[in-house]
C-alpha cells in the first residue's frame, strides 16, 4: 500500500494579481448634428464564481486560466457529455486510444485531478460524464495540487452537480438525429411536503445511438437524485447521489499503407468483432453539512464514496501497414476487467477578516482520500487474420484465460490553507499551501 501523508514538504503557491484603472480621461467633443439618446439598456451576465477554489472566488481573483462553462451554453450548445464540452475549452486538447475513452492535455499534460463539488472525485478512465446532472463545469489550467493532492501540472476539471431548488420547475427534451441516434433527458425539483426545509431534485437521461461504421452501437442511461433539508435556517444538510450505466462504440482506428498513405476504405468499415463489448458502471453518494456563521464565515463538511466497474471484451487490428494489394493483417483480441472504489472526505472553513482597514479572505482545510484498484486482463496479439478490405464481424470469440492484472491502494491526507489578501487598492496577493 502507498500511503502519502507529507508530501515531500508543503506545496506553496502565490500569485499577485492587480487591477488598473485608466489614468487619464477621455476628452468628449462637441458635434453639432450629435443624437440624444433617452434611456441606454445594457444587458449581460454576472461575472462567475469558482466553485473549485472550495469557496465562491471571482474568476479575476484566481492566479491560474479558468473557463466555466454553465447551464446556459451546456444546453445552448447540446453538450451532452464531458467530452462535447472540453472541445469547447480553450486550451484543452483531447486524445486517447479510442473516441469513448478520452484524455484532456492541457500545457503538455494529461488532466488526472477531477473534482465534484470541490472534492476529489474518482476519475473517468473507462468513459465520459453525462452532463444532464451537472449545472456547470470549471476547468482550470496550470498547477492543481493545492486543492486536489498530489496531481500532474496539467489542472483539473471540477463538476458542480444541479442542487435542490426551493421553487418548482420541470423540464425535458428529447432528440433525435443521425444513426438512430435518440436521446431523452428529464428534470424535476422543488419542496417536498409542503416545506421549503425539505427540497428534492431528480434528474434522468437516456440515449441509445448507432454509429457511422458498421455493427456498432451505443447505449448510455443516467439517474440522479438529491435531497436538501434545512435543520436551522443556517445549516443545511445535502446527501444525494448518482448511477450511470455507459455502453460505448469503440473503433480504435485503421491501419495505414507501408508508404505511409492512407487507407482507402469506407467511413463505415469496422474492423471489429460481432462480440466486441464495453460496459462501465460509475456509482457515487454524498452527503455534504454547511454552516453559514455570523460575520459571513461559512463551513462545510462533504463525505463521499464512488465506484467505477469496467469491462472491455474486443478484437481490433494494430499497427501493422498493408498494401493496396494486400489488405491482410493481425487482428488482437482483449479481454478486461476494472474496479475501482474512491472515499474522499473534505471540512474547509472560510470567510472574511479585516485587517488594517481592508477586507482579506481566508480558507482552511483538511482532506482525506483512499483509492482501491483491482484489475485483470487477457490479450492474444494474433489470433485472427484480417482483410482490411473485406472485413469479417462474425469471428469466434476466443478462449479468455488471465494472463495479467494487480491491484494497488493509495491513501492520501493533507491540510490545504489559502489566502487572498488587499495590501492596496487594485491589488490582491494569493497564497496557498498545502502539508
Amino acid at each position: 500500500m502507498q500511503r502519502f501523508g507529507r508530501l515531500n514538504g508543503a506545496l506553496i503557491g502565490a500569485g499577485v494579481l492587480a487591477a488598473g484603472l485608466s489614468a487619464g480621461g477621455a476628452r468628449a467633443e462637441a458635434v453639432d448634428d450629435a443624437t440624444t439618446v433617452s434611456e441606454l439598456v445594457l444587458v449581460g451576465a454576472k461575472e462567475a464564481g469558482a466553485a473549485g477554489a472550495k469557496a465562491a472566488t471571482p474568476i479575476r481573483e484566481i492566479p491560474q486560466t479558468v473557463t466555466v462553462v454553465g447551464q446556459t451554453r451546456i444546453v445552448e450548445q447540446n453538450l451532452f457529455t464531458l467530452e462535447d464540452l472540453m472541445t469547447q475549452v480553450p486550451g484543452i486538447t483531447i486524445t486517447g486510444i479510442s473516441p469513448e475513452s478520452p484524455s484532456y492535455m492541457s500545457r503538455g499534460f494529461s488532466i488526472d485531478a477531477y473534482l465534484l463539488d470541490g472534492v476529489a472525485g474518482i476519475g473517468y478512465p473507462g468513459s465520459t460524464p453525462d452532463m444532464s446532472i451537472y449545472e456547470r463545469v470549471e476547468v482550470l489550467r496550470g498547477a492543481a495540487s493545492l486543492y486536489s493532492g498530489t496531481a500532474s501540472p496539467a489542472g483539473s476539471i471540477n463538476l458542480v452537480r444541479k442542487r435542490p431548488t426551493e421553487e418548482f420547475q420541470a423540464s425535458g427534451s428529447f432528440m433525435a438525429g443521425s444513426w438512430n441516434n435518440y436521446r431523452i433527458e428529464g428534470d424535476i425539483s422543488g419542496p417536498l411536503l409542503d416545506s421549503v426545509r425539505l427540497r428534492g431534485r431528480l434528474v434522468g437521461a437516456f440515449q441509445d445511438q448507432d454509429m457511422f461504421y458498421d455493427v456498432a452501437h451505443k447505449r448510455r442511461a443516467i439517474v440522479y437524485g438529491a435531497l436538501a433539508y434545512d435543520l436551522t435556517p443556517q445549516t443545511t444538510l445535502t446527501v444525494g447521489g448518482h448511477y450511470q450505466d455507459f455502453k460505448p462504440a469503440n473503433q480504435t482506428g485503421l491501419p495505414g499503407y507501408t508508404t505511409g498513405g492512407l487507407l482507402k476504405v469506407d467511413r463505415s468499415t469496422f474492423l471489429g468483432a460481432d462480440w466486441n463489448r464495453f460496459r462501465t458502471q460509475d456509482t457515487v453518494a454524498f452527503a455534504e453539512l454547511a454552516h453559514e456563521f455570523a460575520g459571513g464565515w461559512r463551513i462545510r463538511a462533504t463525505a463521499q464514496t464512488a465506484q467505477q466497474e469496467r469491462m472491455d471484451k474486443y478484437a481490433y487490428v494494430g499497427s501493422g501497414a498493408v498494401t493496396p494489394t494486400n489488405g491482410f493483417t493481425n487482428q488482437i483480441a482483449y479481454s478486461g476487467e476494472n474496479f475501482t472504489r474512491q472515499n474522499s472526505f473534505d471540512v474547509n472553513l472560510s470567510g472574511a477578516i479585516n485587517l488594517f482597514g481592508r477586507s482579506h479572505d481566508l480558507l482552511i482545510g483538511a482532506d482525506y482520500q483512499t483509492r482501491d484498484n483491482k484489475y485483470s486482463e487477457w490479450r492474444h496479439s494474433a489470433f485472427a487474420r484480417i482483410d482490411v478490405f473485406n472485413p469479417v464481424t462474425n469471428v469466434p470469440e476466443p478462449f479468455y484465460g488471465n494472463n495479467g492484472g494487480g491491484r494497488s491502494e493509495v491513501e492520501q491526507y493533507g491540510v490545504y490553507g489559502n489566502a487572498r489578501l488587499r495590501p492596496f487598492d487594485n491589488t490582491i496577493v494569493t497564497l496557498g499551501g498545502r502539508f
